[in-house]
């Protein structure tokens, strides 16, 4: 079985800017997080969408950086907001 590449933001996790620093916060778990620059565009892509696939794409098009090190850091970040409760996996997108 292969991992899905569709995933949910749930309703309790936002993004909050507060001065210069930019937070996730997941209301449900008390959890936040200080993002840096490249991390706040990741999730700004991948609150647009549904897919790390999509996410992939549409990142390939604004961040100049080659595309194994995208794929990397990608799929890096994917993982910490993953294991922090921050978004789950869908088996197949919402219609």
């Amino acid at each position: 079985m292969t991992p899905s590449p569709y995933y949910t933001i749930p309703s309790t996790v936002m993004l909050q800017k507060v001065d210069d620093e930019t937070l996730i916060f997941n209301s449900e778990t008390g959890l936040f997080f200080n993002l840096n620059e490249s991390a706040e565009i990741m999730w700004e892509v991948m609150s647009k969408h549904s897919s790390i696939v999509e996410v992939y794409e549409e990142l390939r098009e604004i961040i100049d950086i080659p595309e194994k090190e995208l794929q990397t850091d990608l799929l890096a970040f994917a993982k910490a907001m993953f294991d922090q409760g921050m978004f789950t996996i869908d088996q197949k997108p919402l219609v």
